[in-house]
């Protein structure tokens, strides 16, 4: 099996084939990674019972794994933990040695069951099994997610005591994975679907965008509430550090955790609170001055009020967003007749390089990258209707 597997990797072009032969081939070629898979999680169960890994001076077998094969830590464990579950599960582990059922539904199978409730699930083996094979990975889950909630009755465990909201910084991402009752994800699911803009024409962004967008958008509305723990007296926020001449010419450098790009600097310039930490050639601060804020609460619903509470980019509708510095910050000041509220979306547009605002306290005229004028908004809603359809 893996000379064979090995054989169609050195020799193969997919160039050369035909669309019938690249579909055979690539179903071909997946049952065997999922058949070796199977094997690598016995041979994994073989190494750390005979305690492998210890004797080279690894902590873990994970880590032994991550070291001598370059596979992630976690993916090493769940492949261990697999293979360990798979001596006690027999119609699976024959499933997924055959390659009847792929590496991941017989790692969901193996990984479902709970401790203390073995033989139940023992009985439950065949129909998912069958579920696995016929690729009703919904309906897998679902059985799964049931039997485990009637373990946790039987053993008097609330169904919040299993929740659990992981986030991992991933190169200059992050990660985010979660696992939640049936209230708490409601909950979570019914506010991230209010908070979340309507899909427009102009909007490109797909729903998993527009979503993540929402979260953070909840997030950043609960720090601004100022009911947020404090550290030493003050609501934590993202702090950024960038020299005095990089904010004044707008070739924005940070330093610090975060890998930010130069509009969305400009962002977190526009909207946040800021605490100006002078530097000198060497990077030694040299002073640190008056905290400035962005626009007040009585400030933004001035804004809001004379802007009617929905974006200002021509043609745009809606109602969520940020209040937005049409002259940057620092060389514009947060005043009224420099703010003007945008949608999310388009606040994120305008600190696009390239994109341009003009506003008189009236009139907000948007041009784009190539200097044409996309049109104008006045407080006017009536002229700014006329002016959007010319």
């Amino acid at each position: 099996m893996l000379a064979a597997l090995t054989s169609v990797v050195d020799d193969l072009d997919p160039s050369d084939m035909c669309d019938s032969e690249i579909r055979e081939r690539y179903i071909e070629t997946r049952r065997a990674i999922d058949r070796a898979e199977a094997y690598a999680a016995r041979l994994l169960v073989a190494i750390a019972g005979r305690g492998i890994p210890s004797g080279d001076g690894a902590s873990s077998t994970p880590a032994w794994v991550q070291l001598q094969t370059g596979q992630r830590f976690r993916d090493a464990r769940i492949s261990l933990a697999a293979g360990k579950a798979c001596e006690t599960l027999p119609l699976v582990a024959k499933a997924w040695a055959q390659g009847e059922i792929s590496a991941s539904a017989a790692t969901t199978i193996a990984l479902g069951r709970r401790q203390n409730h073995e033989a139940v699930y023992a009985t439950m083996e065949d129909d998912l099994v069958q579920l696995a094979e016929a690729a009703d990975f919904r309906g897998l889950d679902a059985r799964i997610r049931y039997y485990q909630l009637r373990c946790d009755e039987l053993d008097d465990k609330p169904p919040e005591d299993t929740n659990g909201v992981y986030l991992s910084p991933v190169a200059d991402r992050w990660a985010l994975k979660g696992d939640l009752d049936g209230l708490l994800g409601a909950t979570i699911k019914h506010a991230v679907n209010a908070a979340t803009d309507k899909p427009g024409d102009d909007d490109p962004r797909t729903p998993a965008q527009r979503r993540a967008d929402a979260l953070g958008r909840i997030c950043r509305d609960f720090l601004d509430r100022g009911e947020s723990p404090t550290e030493d007296g003050e609501r934590p926020h993202i702090t950024i550090t960038a020299t005095l001449e990089s904010l004044l010419t707008g070739n924005d450098e940070t330093t610090g955790d975060l890998a930010l790009t130069q509009s969305q600097v400009s962002r977190l310039v526009c909207e946040s609170k800021l605490q100006l930490i002078v530097l000198d050639a060497n990077g030694t601060p040299l002073d640190v001055g008056a905290a400035i804020y962005r626009p007040s609460r009585t400030l933004r619903r001035a804004v809001l009020h004379r802007d009617g509470g929905r974006c200002r980019y021509p043609g745009c509708d809606r109602t969520h967003g940020q209040v937005h510095h049409v002259n940057p910050f620092p060389n514009g000041t947060t005043v009224i007749a420099n703010l003007v509220f945008l949608c999310d979306f388009h606040h994120h547009v305008l600190h696009k390089p390239g994109w341009h605002a003009t506003f008189d306290g009236t009139t907000l005229t948007i041009t784009n990258p190539n200097h044409r004028c996309i049109g104008s908004t006045s407080t006017d809603r009536e002229s700014s209707r006329l002016s959007r359809n010319r």
